[in-house]
């Protein structure tokens, strides 16, 4: 016999479990929350910041990817931002976080990609970011 599913998750009951740095069961809610409420922008954005820290980069990728689909503020979010260049550093993710910076994000990656371009610790970030910048500033 299987147990009965429990309450709904509520997006409040994520951001404790989120707070209390319980990553699995944030992580269960907001699967759960992104299957129930597959619009809201704010779901998927936390889930994302969830999968960056579960470093399941590409997945994250994706939740951003709904998340600024769905509400251009995310765009200028700096987890968003910080988190996608840290995807940059990877070959598995690379293509897929330069393809959000650059058909997602825009513009307002700029400031955080100059930032990573100049001071992160790896020089594939550092050498990635200074390469997607340029690409950004030849585009009008």
């Amino acid at each position: 016999m299987t147990a009965a599913p429990g309450p709904a998750p509520t997006v409040k009951e994520a951001e404790r479990l989120i707070r209390a740095g319980a990553r699995d069961e944030a992580y269960r809610a907001l699967m759960r929350l992104r299957r129930d409420y597959p619009k809201s922008a704010y779901v998927h954005y936390l889930l994302g910041n969830v999968q960056f820290d579960k470093l399941y980069y590409s997945d994250g990728l994706d939740s951003y990817d709904t998340a600024i689909a769905d509400d251009d503020v995310y765009r200028r979010n700096s987890y968003v931002n910080n988190n996608v260049i840290r995807a940059l550093g990877y070959n598995k993710t690379r293509r897929a976080a330069e393809a959000l910076i650059l058909k997602r994000i825009g513009r307002a990656a700029l400031p955080y990609l100059d930032r990573a371009a100049r001071a992160d610790k790896s020089k594939v970030i550092r050498d990635r970011a200074a390469a997607v910048a340029s690409r950004l500033r030849k585009r009008r």
